[in-house]
């Protein structure tokens, strides 16, 4: 069933009533009018003050939120789209590491106001898709100690009204991912993922906390495609590229 709660929610409670914008600390004086009704319109009315908590100033926002298209991940025989909520920038970048590095709950907070805002994929419901957490391993698990992509993936089932579903794994591949080509990356996850039930519903959402060149998310769907060939899989990330290096747009 979807998330009744966000993770963490009373760090977001606690923001909605300090009003501090969590990326630049200054006092949110000035309330944006910031629509988000791809998300709110799933949503029961109690789930309203966690929407409407003010987690970035109206400044902060304007400058990172809600401003990406949609890109497409491709290989030679399938397209996949991918909704990010903003580029893998400075400060961004340095959140998202502070985050999973350290598990800071103002890092995540900086997240999840990025995630309110991204784009919702169409005729989705929580009658006929799932969100699909990207699986981590054992041995990261221990390395890390918590699994940031979850509790992302958490609050978005949470906005989205949206079940998850955990129902693909990773082999423990050992080999590192950064610095390598897209090539090399996929062929490094080629075969590392596999579905250990049958997907329930016809549209699979892969969530990912950031996309380089999206051969993870690629790999899942290959996956999902080797079992399920008439699924739609999409793909979800906080994260992805810069201005200008990036994956195509789709439809280009």
């Amino acid at each position: 069933m979807p998330a009744r709660l966000p993770p963490y929610a009373l760090a977001m409670l606690a923001s909605y009533i300090h009003e501090c914008c969590q990326l630049c600390g200054q006092a949110i004086d000035v309330r944006a009018d910031l629509k988000m009704e791809h998300a709110t319109q799933h949503a029961p009315f109690y789930h309203a003050p966690f929407y409407r908590t003010p987690l970035l100033c109206i400044y902060c926002h304007a400058q990172w939120a809600d401003r990406l298209p949609i890109f497409a991940i491709r290989d030679d025989k399938q397209e996949m789209p991918l909704y990010a909520a903003a580029y893998y920038e400075v400060p961004l970048k340095r959140v998202m590491t502070v985050f999973k590095d350290k598990a800071n709950v103002s890092s995540l907070m900086v997240l999840y106001h990025l995630m309110k805002y991204v784009r919702r994929p169409q005729g989705i419901n929580a009658d006929n898709a799932v969100l699909i957490p990207t699986p981590t391993t054992d041995s990261r698990l221990v390395e890390r100690g918590f699994y940031p992509v979850l509790i992302l993936t958490r609050f978005l089932s949470f906005l989205w009204q949206i079940p998850i579903w955990q129902g693909i794994s990773r082999l423990d591949n050992a080999i590192h991912q950064r610095g390598l080509s897209r090539g090399e990356r996929l062929q490094n996850v080629k075969h590392d993922f596999y579905l250990t039930g049958t997907l329930p519903t016809r549209h699979a959402i892969l969530v990912d906390d950031v996309v380089t060149t999206g051969s993870t998310l690629l790999a899942m769907a290959n996956a999902i495609w080797s079992e399920h060939a008439t699924a739609k899989v999409h793909a979800v990330c906080v994260l992805h590229g810069r201005e200008g290096i990036h994956l195509p747009i789709k439809g280009r």
